[in-house]
């Protein structure tokens, strides 16, 4: 009598174990589906500041070409394959001990769309004092 119900009380554990784990699971895919959003997006916002830094670099330089600048925003989004025609890339020139900005503006699409966000605006500006 005793292994009989021993064995009918192991086996309500273990469906218990696979019904706990069926609640727990779409939190724990929709956590790890967030992390790789939140990943992706501080990548593609790291590589979009070092960009800006490289086109007011440039424009500290060059006070005339803001091409040039506006070129080396491109190249650095392009690592990521950021597409050029979803950027804003505005860059003022300065003169001697003027203060140079390029201004960077991508609105990020999130992958799977957690939480009603279908994109989240990234503003960036980077400025640099022309000698």
């Amino acid at each position: 009598m005793t292994v009989t119900m021993f064995r009918r009380i192991t086996r309500n554990e273990k469906a218990t174990s696979l019904v706990e784990f069926a609640l727990i699971l779409p939190v724990l895919v929709m956590l790890t589906l967030g992390a790789l959003d939140i990943g992706r997006g501080f990548a593609y916002y790291l590589v979009l500041t070092n960009g800006a830094r490289e086109g007011a670099s440039w424009l500290s330089k060059y006070p005339d070409d803001t091409a040039g600048a506006v070129e080396r925003v491109l190249l650095e989004a392009e690592r990521v394959g950021i597409p050029a025609d979803e950027l804003t890339i505005i860059a003022t020139p300065a003169q001697s001990g003027d203060i140079a900005t390029v201004r960077v503006q991508y609105n990020f699409d999130l992958l799977f769309g957690l939480f009603d966000f279908s994109s989240i605006p990234f503003n960036i500006a980077v400025n640099y004092e022309v000698l």
